[in-house]
């Protein structure tokens, strides 16, 4: 394989979607650092890195409960244990990227090649330019501003994004449904 690779001036590489999965740990003790939780974690599955969630409360970085671990696998552990106590492990869902130049979702204003438009009225230009007293919604025409929790077009992509990550049994489907169905 590798001759026909250097003859013909290709590389072979696995993305990392396919051989990683991260998953969030909640209730981890704020006083532990990355490296901490790095160095006490134990698990069935090798642990590539470990990310703490982090808010910014009166303009400085504070330490959430919850930590993003990469695991070097294609499923993500049932559980992690960090210094003896068993935590379960919950899939991540990314967070829905919306650009704040055109305002629409899954890329962001750095490789966007869309005109800038105003997320309160949907006119071609920015929001710090605007002067029209109704707001608009330029993906439902909504009377709220695009980048709001309460766009039915946000919340379908919020949701068609956490369906991508979260496996459904036939179990949870049965369950949801509240029936079953059986082939005869």
């Amino acid at each position: 394989m590798d001759n026909f690779l250097n003859k013909y001036k290709f590389k072979a590489f696995v993305p990392a979607y396919i051989t990683e999965k991260t998953g969030i740990i909640r209730y981890v003790p704020t006083d532990m650092s990355n490296e901490d939780i790095y160095k006490s974690i134990s698990c069935d599955t090798e642990v590539i890195s470990i990310k703490r969630f982090m808010k910014k409360v009166e303009g400085k970085l504070s330490p959430l409960g919850t930590v993003a671990v990469t695991f070097a696998a294609t499923t993500l552990p049932q559980y992690a244990y960090i210094q003896l106590f068993r935590y379960p492990v919950h899939t991540y869902i990314p967070p829905l990227v919306q650009c704040y130049k055109c305002l629409k979702f899954n890329h962001s204003a750095k490789v966007c090649r869309s005109s800038q438009m105003c997320s309160s009225c949907a006119g071609q230009h920015s929001y710090k330019e605007c002067d029209v007293e109704e707001i608009v919604c330029i993906n439902c025409s909504g009377n709220h501003l695009a980048i709001s929790r309460d766009c039915p077009i946000k919340k379908k992509k919020i949701e068609e994004k956490r369906s991508k990550y979260v496996n459904h049994s036939y179990a949870a489907v049965t369950l949801y449904t509240g029936r079953a169905s059986y082939f005869a």
